[in-house]
């Protein structure tokens, strides 16, 4: 958790972050997921091994490639899941 909000206001901070998560890449988003899901039932050694084995599979991505380029053309990414 890391953000408190008023119980009337819960299903639109909820939204809010929901629109924020989809712009971002979509296999960078499944990767921190199952580094989570999975690593959780690991020692911490072999978590960080697998976090790190699955960061580095999601850097050989087009969308890895699309995120700093639209940074540095000041522009939003582009993502195409691949």
């Amino acid at each position: 958790m890391n953000e408190v909000v008023p119980l009337d206001q819960v299903k639109t901070r909820a939204l809010e972050v929901a629109k924020e998560l989809a712009k971002l890449a979509p296999i960078a988003v499944r990767a921190i997921k199952e580094s989570v899901v999975n690593g959780i039932s690991m020692d911490t050694p072999n978590a960080v091994k697998y976090a790190s084995t699955v960061g580095v599979l999601t850097k050989y991505t087009k969308d890895a490639i699309e995120g700093p380029k639209a940074f540095a053309e000041k522009r939003e990414p582009k993502y195409e899941g691949r």
